[in-house]
């Protein structure tokens, strides 16, 4: 757990290198110039340190092998450091968020939670598919009511953008509200926040919960 939790503190790292934590199988010459071409070209990507001694060889895998491990501590400690990696990076951005939408559906809490926290450090720049947004929304009928409430901060702040992506989310809200009571003032403050940074996708979306024609 320690090991994987230093993983996210080493600095400069090369994005090629961290985007092969993210795999066992060894990107081929021509995908980690495509790496390094994606990295050149996004604005505000880690600058790269001379020297540095992670090599592809040695990072393959490291967070996928963290991730599988039996022991809920590591787990844990590897999606912690995959989001710090992951808002300092674009291109390890881009791939980290598949690995931790996959960690929402781990059985452990903590670990959900954890998923769910490096999540929300990305939130501004998440791009969420819808089967993603599927993973996030069956997480408002937890078990646990302190995880639920850290979905509504999460839904609160994600750039959905398509209609249906919102109407989707609202849906699954009010929802969230017939099941558990106890989260009406949470949710309730969620939906206030959509409507918010969503105003735009809102007005389209709001004739179609009210079931009146448009």
């Amino acid at each position: 757990a320690l090991a994987c939790g230093l993983l996210g503190e080493i600095p400069g790292v090369m994005p090629q290198y961290l985007v092969q934590t993210l795999t066992k199988r060894m990107l081929t010459s021509a995908q980690l110039e495509d790496v390094q071409q994606s990295a050149a070209e996004a604005e505000g990507d880690f600058a790269v340190v001379e020297g540095s001694s992670l090599l592809s060889a040695d990072a393959a895998g490291a967070f996928v092998v963290g991730m599988e491990d039996e022991f809920w501590e590591v787990r844990v400690a590897a999606i912690g450091s995959v989001g710090r990696l992951a808002q300092g990076s674009r291109v390890f951005r881009d791939k980290a968020g598949d690995v931790l939408i996959d960690m929402l559906s781990d059985e452990i809490e903590d670990v959900r939670r954890a998923a769910i926290k490096s999540l929300a450090g990305l939130r501004k720049h998440l791009e969420l598919t819808e089967e993603h947004l599927q993973v996030v929304l069956s997480l408002l009928d937890d078990v646990s009511e302190s995880l639920r409430r850290s979905v509504h901060d999460l839904l609160g702040g994600i750039p959905l953008t398509t209609p249906t992506a919102l109407h989707t989310t609202v849906r699954a809200l009010l929802l969230n509200i017939r099941r558990h009571s106890a989260d009406t003032h949470h949710v309730y403050r969620c939906l206030a926040r959509l409507g918010v940074n969503l105003s735009s996708l809102a007005e389209e979306v709001t004739p179609k919960l009210l079931s009146v024609d448009s």
